[in-house]
C-alpha cells in the first residue's frame, strides 16, 4: 500500500481581507480563511460567567489573538462574537435585534459584555 507524502510545505499568509463577517443574517460574504486562521489559534469559548476575572481574561485572550493576527478593527467584534456560546450567544443575538453591531468598535463590545455581567460599581 503506497504511503501518502507528508506535506510540510507552508502557504503564504493571505493578506487580502474580505468584507466583514456576517453577523448571523447569512447575506454578507464570509472570510472563511480568516475564521480558520482564528480558530487555529484555539481562541477560548465564552459561555457566560458571574466571575469578573473569567470575563476579563476571556476578553484579554481574544484580543491577544486578534492582535497577533493583525485583524482589522472593523472585523474584531465579528470574530470575537463567533466564540460566544450558550447564554452569552443568546444575549448577543438579543442585542443584535436592538443594535446595529456590524460596525461596533471593540471598546463598545467590551463595555457591553462587561456590563451584561457586572454592575458599574463592581467594574471600577
Amino acid at each position: 500500500m503506497p504511503r501518502a507524502k507528508n506535506k510540510l510545505t507552508t502557504r503564504p499568509r493571505q493578506t487580502t481581507r474580505l468584507s466583514p463577517l456576517s453577523h448571523g443574517d447569512g447575506t454578507k460574504g464570509r472570510n472563511v480563511s480568516l475564521i480558520q486562521e482564528f480558530k487555529a489559534l484555539i481562541p477560548p469559548i465564552f459561555r457566560g460567567s458571574p466571575n469578573f476575572l473569567k470575563v476579563e481574561n476571556w476578553l484579554k485572550e481574544i484580543k491577544k489573538i486578534l492582535d497577533v493576527m493583525a485583524v482589522p478593527k472593523e472585523m474584531r467584534v465579528s470574530l470575537a462574537s463567533f466564540m460566544l456560546k450558550d447564554e452569552t450567544n443568546n444575549w448577543w443575538d438579543m442585542l443584535k435585534t436592538t443594535q446595529d453591531v456590524t460596525q461596533m468598535a471593540w471598546i463598545q463590545f467590551e463595555e457591553l459584555l462587561l456590563s451584561n455581567y457586572f454592575l458599574e460599581t463592581i467594574r471600577r
